[in-house]
């Protein structure tokens, strides 16, 4: 049997019936003119295709003493949630979980921007801050950035704070940001929204997804400033993982996909909290930006994958940045990584067969 699970304004758990194609694409091919590379299995960018020499395989900036939460990119420029290492003899308790940053050894989180490196492909060199906590109902940190171009010319960043979500305008991505009056989406009787994702929908208007705190909610816009939340999302399709059960989606990153066929979807990355502390990055796409189907196997093989955002470089391969477990200077902080699907596409430089 197959049920489908409606809720109010937010997504907590998915099942179902195995989905079909028609919103996800096939990962061997390319149905009905959808693009096929997004629902993976995606694999991590090479140390050769990144340029970054003497890292790890995956990783889109080489930063030592800095944690690096969520992270974005937007045309040729990575948005991330940035932390310097500010007391190095911070102790983390025995309890403390070993893949979460030790907060009190942190700086406050501030939003800087980064410009792609001249060598390799897809990672990028340490940018400035261009955003930190200055307005009461922020707290003491912004994070969870994520811009978009406008098609008629600037650009807007959506992030979040203590209050909820703010947005800020610039003429453009590489501009100065100015905020607008905020948050543009608050609390609504529960915890505060986290982790916006914000495209232009199949019906042009701006939708937002964000991490509700128990699942996913959604929010509207017909101008991208302005915004009312949307009940009704659903989600259907199987989680064919079995090593752990799922407790609920969180901190999704969205893109809009234009096929060939002339079909406009909303893409869904997500990660699937489970039962025994990991994290999984899964795909959901949807027609209507609302009645989503999942593919039913995580869209990457390592675990504690969180805040999955997708990059279409083309109608046929994207990339997802990610956030895995990383150790600087003896510390557990949170590194960002690029992956490309499909897996097979190959990003290193030529061999000189001449040497």
């Amino acid at each position: 049997m197959s049920r489908r699970l409606a809720l109010v304004g937010c997504v907590v758990l998915a099942s179902g019936v195995a989905l079909g194609c028609s919103v996800i694409g096939d990962p061997g091919g390319t149905p009905d003119g959808l693009p096929h590379g997004g629902s993976g299995v995606f694999r991590l960018l090479s140390i050769e295709e990144t340029g970054i020499v003497g890292s790890l395989p995956g990783r889109a900036m080489a930063l030592r003493g800095v944690a690096i939460e969520s992270a974005m990119r937007a045309g040729d420029h990575l948005f991330y949630t940035h932390q310097d290492l500010v007391d190095e003899e911070a102790t983390p308790p025995d309890d403390h979980p070993e893949q979460e940053v030790y907060q009190p050894a942190f700086g406050p989180r501030e939003i800087h921007r980064a410009a792609l490196r001249d060598e390799g492909v897809g990672a990028f060199d340490a940018g400035p801050r261009i955003l930190a906590a200055s307005e009461p109902w922020e707290g003491a940190a912004v994070f969870d950035p994520w811009a978009i171009a406008l098609p008629g010319g600037g650009a807007l960043l959506y992030y979040a704070a203590e209050g909820g979500i703010g947005v800020a305008r610039a003429p453009s991505l590489d501009g100065a940001f100015t905020r607008e009056p905020g948050p543009v989406l608050g609390p609504d009787g529960g915890a505060a929204p986290r982790r916006p994702t914000v495209v232009v929908g199949p019906d042009d208007a701006f939708w937002m997804y964000f991490d509700a705190g128990d699942g996913i909610g959604v929010a509207r816009s017909e101008d991208g400033l302005s915004f009312t939340r949307v009940d009704g999302l659903t989600v259907e399709g199987e989680d064919e993982t079995d090593d752990s059960g799922e407790l609920r989606l969180a901190n999704p990153g969205a893109v809009r996909v234009e096929t060939r066929a002339g079909r406009v979807l909303v893409r869904l990355y997500v990660e699937s909290v489970r039962d025994d502390g990991t994290r999984l990055a899964y795909l959901l796409g949807s027609e209507d930006g609302l009645a989503f189907d999942r593919f039913p196997r995580p869209v990457m093989e390592q675990g504690d994958v969180r805040f999955p955002a997708p990059y279409l470089v083309d109608d046929r391969v994207t990339f997802l940045y990610a956030n895995l477990p990383f150790v600087s200077r003896g510390f557990q902080t949170r590194a960002v990584t690029v992956a490309v699907a499909p897996a097979g596409e190959s990003f290193a430089p030529p061999v000189d067969e001449s040497m």
